[in-house]
């Protein structure tokens, strides 16, 4: 394994860990743990987006790290799956990157797009009893067709999971330019609110276990 194969699987598990999953197994981690705490969560994507740029430049990879901001074009959006089953918003987020090249563009995360709807008022954060945070729909997200759900894992821990139906995973698809635009003006150093205060600083990818 060479220095640069050894940064990805770093990558990767600081990836899991941010999204509340064991890096060995994937399955969700124990809700008592302080590593699944707000404050963990954001060291994890840090170094998580540290670790992506040392990648690049480790690997000579020009196009890579100029790469296009994320817009996604009406014939982009078409292309992209709508199931008639809930899934979770690392599934929506997966399919949007299937059908942009991630070489020349910038993809979207569930992490980031939960942040969003949390700052647009579908999801809220809600803290649990041992002082970890956990995103869960709010009234507005009910209506509009996000179901928090109660999930239980191979060892019979039971997590959370946001899970989005058919018309909220459309409706995420086809105004994602205007979702991820305050994103994208931060990474051109600028900052701007979306909804509100809102402010989002790193990418993870998160489908369940609370977010």
């Amino acid at each position: 394994m060479n220095e640069t194969d050894i940064l990805k699987r770093a990558k990767f598990y600081m990836d899991a860990l941010a999204s509340g999953a064991n890096p060995v197994t994937g399955e969700p981690l124990d809700e008592s743990s302080e590593v699944r705490g707000e404050s963990f969560r954001r060291c994890f994507l840090y170094i998580s987006d540290v670790l992506d740029r040392e990648i690049s430049r480790s690997t000579g990879d020009k196009k890579r790290q100029k790469r296009k901001p994320f817009f996604l074009s009406d014939e982009a959006k078409a292309a992209v799956t709508v199931s008639d089953d809930s899934v979770g918003i690392n599934t929506v987020a997966a399919r949007i990157n299937d059908v942009i090249d991630r070489e020349l563009m910038r993809g979207v995360s569930g992490s980031k797009l939960a942040e969003c709807l949390v700052s647009m008022g579908y999801l809220k954060i809600e803290t649990l009893p041992n002082g970890n945070t956990v995103r869960v729909t709010t009234e507005k997200g009910k209506a509009s067709g996000i179901k928090t759900q109660k999930c239980t894992d191979s060892v019979g821990k039971i997590y959370l999971q946001n899970v989005y139906d058919r018309n909220m995973q459309a409706f995420i698809i086809e105004n994602i330019n205007d979702i991820m635009k305050p994103l994208v003006s931060e990474r051109n150093g600028v900052k701007r609110a979306y909804f509100g205060d809102a402010q989002f600083e790193y990418d993870s990818d998160d489908d369940c276990y609370g977010v």
